[in-house]
């Protein structure tokens, strides 16, 4: 079977990476042998293994009868949300970790996969690696979901444990984060909470099956943070986390997105530096905790192939549940404030 990846960046590259590391397990746990057959980018020149497979030209892909699996890796909303759209249409399933693109145009995307019988999966734009998405659809479909509560974003968790545990200030925290490859040289979506708000919508889109707007969740992030503030929280024997947060009661949607101070023994304040960790709670199924590295090439890759996967295992066959079109609206999460900081 034959696979093609759009964008050769980070996820891109790792996704290329995986894929030949483990083509023989992925054989064996498919039965089906999965090959790249082009790599879209602009770039002149890729690594060695990846430049044979090199095209400038989308139509080479999109036109291409033999390539059933497309890897979305180019971010943003276009020209990706065109390429995916337009991949679907002409019966190619479509994988992605693109959260700006599955949070604004997802219920529409997974409308048209599913009219063409393919599909469009995502599991790798919420968690990286943590595998929420599928548990959401699938093991939990039947539950109540009551509250999500997350640590998103690893970038903003990496900074906050420096500043905490490490007594750094916000400009140095975040200047290590940037050496260290885990935040961009420009920061916003990442330190402002749009990223974690995107990936909050979604997963609230999925629970309810309705639209959630990332534009109506409240949402503040992590830049006015100052040494002050975590002395603060420590005084009150707390930690200082970015939290996407909402509670469901009675179909009633209330969420933000804001720096919580969290209580010592709350199960999201050991999560410390790149990790992120979700809290999903059910009337069935009670409390539960997804926990892993959410972000970073491998753990990004290793999603986006299992989703591959399961697609090459149900071809022809749209699996997902996915959300409606109708919009669900959001009221703020209230909650006690103290120096400027919510309290969970």
């Amino acid at each position: 079977m034959s696979v093609a990846i759009l964008g050769y960046g980070t996820v891109g590259s790792g996704s290329f990476y995986f894929l030949n590391a483990n083509r023989e397990r992925i054989r064996q746990r498919t039965g089906v042998e999965i090959n790249v057959k082009r790599i879209f980018d602009m770039k002149d020149r890729l690594d060695n293994d990846a430049q044979k497979f090199l095209t400038h030209e989308i139509s080479d892909i999109l036109n291409d009868a033999e390539i059933t699996v497309v890897i979305e890796c180019m971010g943003g909303i276009e020209p990706a949300y065109t390429y995916v759209k337009t991949a679907l249409l002409k019966g190619k399933s479509v994988v992605t970790a693109n959260k700006e693109l599955v949070a604004s145009r997802g219920g529409e995307l997974l409308a048209i996969a599913k009219a063409n019988s393919v599909n469009f999966l995502f599991e790798a734009s919420v968690g990286g690696g943590i595998p929420i998405i599928l548990p959401l659809e699938q093991s939990l479909m039947l539950d109540d979901i009551t509250q999500i509560t997350g640590i998103l974003n690893g970038t903003t968790n990496y900074i906050l444990t420096n500043m905490q545990n490490r007594g750094a200030s916000y400009d140095d925290a975040l200047k290590e984060a940037q050496e260290r490859g885990f935040a961009e040289l420009n920061p916003s979506a990442d330190v402002d909470g749009f990223d974690t708000c995107r990936k909050l919508a979604i997963l609230l889109s999925l629970t309810l099956g309705k639209q959630v707007d990332f534009n109506d969740i409240p949402t503040m992030g992590i830049s006015q943070i100052t040494s002050d503030d975590v002395a603060l929280a420590a005084r009150k024997n707390k930690t200082i986390k970015l939290l996407g947060a909402a509670t469901i009661d009675n179909g009633r949607l209330s969420a933000r997105v804001a720096p919580f101070m969290i209580d010592l023994t709350h199960p999201l304040a050991n999560v410390f530096n790149e990790y992120n960790a979700i809290s999903v709670t059910g009337k069935l199924e009670g409390n539960m905790m997804f926990y892993g590295k959410g972000a970073g090439k491998l753990p990004t890759a290793a999603a986006i192939i299992a989703d591959v996967a399961m697609c090459v295992r149900h071809p022809h066959k749209y699996i997902g549940r996915g959300w409606g079109l109708e919009k669900h609206s959001v009221s703020p999460l209230e909650a006690e404030k103290i120096g400027g900081m919510f309290v969970c």
